[in-house]
């Protein structure tokens, strides 16, 4: 692998918060000063019955709260979250939703540790997901008013994109000069954000996964 693109790989990681692949991970929600917070951690167990609780079955594991503050040093800290229903595709029929967490905020963990509220936890999609980043929670509307079409599905190295739009919405014509395009960007080490944003416009989006 070329090192230029093995670096837009890496950068493509991170800025899709991503890990590792084939682990889940859990959602929690909490609030600092009045504003909702998000952090995303590698999951430790089941949650159930919103009791602040993890379990493997019936057995209790470890409060919530205790695992929070023993990652918060090393976790990035989001005041939106984006729930976007992967139903249209079943090739994520075992993830059902992707977990989207945006607006990175700038408290520090130990003014977080002193005063945050818990409001919930939940168990969330794997890490490895990469998606166009423009994707929001009101996007689900128009995505299950029509019928989904896959465009294009582009192997990038590590990475499968599943390319989607509209049926019948996109001409052949436009399905290859998108193919042409991520082409070209994989071939200069380029990040693909900026012309997904483009399509996202269009109505034309992208999920997808990687495996380290």
């Amino acid at each position: 692998m070329k090192p230029k693109f093995l670096f837009a790989i890496l950068t493509f990681f991170f800025s899709h918060q991503l890990l590792a692949d084939g682990f889940s991970s859990d959602i929690i929600s909490f609030s600092i000063d009045g504003v909702q917070c998000y952090v995303r951690i590698q999951s430790q167990g089941i949650l159930k019955n919103n009791d602040y609780c993890y379990y493997h079955g019936d057995e209790y594991i470890e409060e919530v709260s205790r695992v929070f503050l023993r990652f918060v040093d090393h976790l990035e800290i989001y005041t939106k979250l984006e729930i976007i229903d992967l139903s249209f595709d079943s090739m994520f029929a075992s993830e059902e939703k992707l977990y989207i967490l945006k607006n990175k905020s700038e408290f520090e963990s130990a003014y977080v540790k002193e005063k945050y509220k818990l409001i919930f936890a939940i168990n969330a999609s794997s890490f490895g997901f990469i998606h166009t980043m423009d994707l929001q929670e009101t996007d689900n509307k128009w995505i299950h008013q029509h019928q989904m079409e896959l465009l294009l599905l582009a192997n990038i190295d590590i990475c499968e994109m599943r390319i989607f739009g509209i049926q019948g919405k996109t001409t052949r014509e436009e399905i290859e000069k998108i193919k042409m395009k991520v082409n070209e960007l994989n071939k200069r080490g380029e990040s693909w954000d900026p012309y997904f944003s483009e399509l996202y416009k269009r109505k034309i989006i992208m999920i997808g996964f990687c495996s380290c």
